[in-house]
């Protein structure tokens, strides 16, 4: 981790990695990241059309880290949340072709929590490596359901520790259903789960009665798919969250997506210039994909009730920040 990142962590750890510290409990980890919802791709970041209250009753019992900080695009920003460490360093330059592998001799954060005691999960969209020893199974998670078809929203293919499924179901339906049968485990010991959503990337896919709902508004079929797909990650988020209030543990929750928006999908005209501004009422330049502001601001809560006073941080924070952040909430240092 470069000196800049490792004093701004410490900075804004700090005060709440001694509460951790005194907590006879150490808290579980629900740690989510979505796929190309930018800034402005939520109500908290000034957008009226697209309902997300879940996201809203997040960040009303949370830190918002605003600016928060991505790579332009997917796969380096996973390397840099399960690492703590610059992309390139951590030998992810893109996001096919062989560029996506995360180095072997690098420590992931799962890693780390497990050594500290931890029960560990992911589910979603790895995007880090696509065989043998590079697969989430092999780097710290005792338990992964990885989406094979990356960008399939309906009937994913799955790997199941090597087991293969074809759930028949929406993708962001089926990846809550997991993470809820991991919070309801009667097992005393604390979890960390990283739950990588598909949501919003394109192919641009969603139920018919959300769509709907936004056709009636006067959006383009594009756009109002976009919003309802939005809607549909509220409405599981909402379901994570009563499961979580109905635990009774204490559940640190983080959220934060992986990059800007996008204009376009297979199926659909580009979205207008017009419709691209709706998204992004903060008026931020450029989008996925380039290193402007609107490719690399994201929304990004992190959120422990009755610990964590509600406060927006300030200062700008890297998505690189999170793993000796939460590391240290967990009692676990990082690797040097």
């Amino acid at each position: 981790m470069n000196r800049f990142a490792l004093f701004l962590t410490c900075l804004l750890a700090l005060p709440l990695c001694r509460q951790a510290a005194s907590a006879q409990e150490r808290p579980d980890i629900l740690l989510i990241l979505t796929d190309d919802q930018g800034y402005g791709d939520v109500s908290t970041g000034g957008n009226p059309d697209v309902r997300t209250p879940n996201i809203e009753k997040l960040a009303s019992r949370a830190v918002r880290l605003d600016p928060f900080y991505v790579a332009p695009v997917c796969s380096p920003t996973r390397a840099q949340l399960m690492t703590g460490r610059h992309f390139l360093t951590a030998g992810d330059w893109g996001v096919h072709g062989g560029r996506d592998y995360l180095n072997l001799d690098e420590t992931t954060l799962a890693e780390v929590l497990r050594g500290a005691g931890y029960r560990t999960f992911f589910a979603g969209k790895w995007h880090l490596g696509k065989q043998g020893p590079y697969l989430p199974q092999a780097r710290g998670f005792d338990e992964t359901w990885r989406q094979t078809n990356l960008y399939r929203h309906r009937n994913p293919r799955i790997d199941h520790n090597d087991e293969w499924l074809a759930p028949d179901a929406w993708t962001v339906d089926y990846l809550t259903d997991r993470a809820l049968e991991v919070i309801r485990r009667p097992d005393p010991r604390p979890f960390f789960f990283y739950l990588a959503y598909p949501q919003i990337h394109e192919p641009w896919e969603a139920p018919d009665s959300l769509t709907a709902r936004y056709r009636r508004q006067g959006f383009s079929p594009g756009l109002s798919t976009v919003y309802a797909m939005i809607e549909q990650l509220d409405h599981n988020l909402g379901r994570l969250w009563q499961a979580l209030e109905e635990s009774g543990r204490q559940t640190i929750v983080v959220f934060a997506a992986d990059n800007g928006p996008i204009h376009r999908s297979d199926g659909f005209p580009d979205l207008t210039s017009e419709e691209m501004a709706r998204r992004n009422r903060a008026g931020f330049r450029g989008r996925k994909g380039n290193p402007f502001e609107n490719g690399t601001r994201v929304p990004a809560f992190i959120a422990w009730p009755g610990r964590f006073p509600v406060r927006t941080v300030g200062i700008p924070t890297d998505v690189a920040d999170l793993f000796p952040t939460l590391a240290e909430l967990a009692g676990a240092p990082p690797p040097p």
